[in-house]
């Protein structure tokens, strides 16, 4: 009994495939947006730039200077929990897009 619950409605299959498709396009979204923003020669001008923490703003704008930028989207796309990077997705690249892609409105967790 407990194996079907957990394989059947803890580990259902069809729901984490959608999850990780969903989860893939939000983090490729990010990272988009992040790499043109940092090519644009007003970055700090940028609304979308605007948009990000001071502190991230700051590690991107050094990291400019390093020339170690692809680290540093790494590390902030990593840092991010779910909740703000579905947040911060849906101010870079707007609801629309998700819509767009999936063919489903999007729902809110919970």
């Amino acid at each position: 009994m407990k194996e079907k619950i957990y394989y059947g409605a803890i580990l259902n299959e069809e729901f984490i495939s959608e999850q990780d498709k969903l989860a893939e396009v939000v983090i490729n979204s990010i990272m988009n947006e992040l790499f043109v923003l940092t090519t644009s020669p007003k970055i700090i001008e940028e609304p979308a730039f605007k948009k990000l923490p001071s502190d991230a703003q700051n590690y991107l704008l050094s990291a400019i200077d390093s020339g170690n930028l692809f680290q540093a989207i790494v590390d902030l796309v990593s840092g991010m929990t779910d909740r703000y990077a579905i947040m911060l997705w849906k101010d870079l690249a707007g609801l629309s897009a998700l819509e767009r892609m999936t063919g489903k409105p999007f729902k809110k967790a919970g």
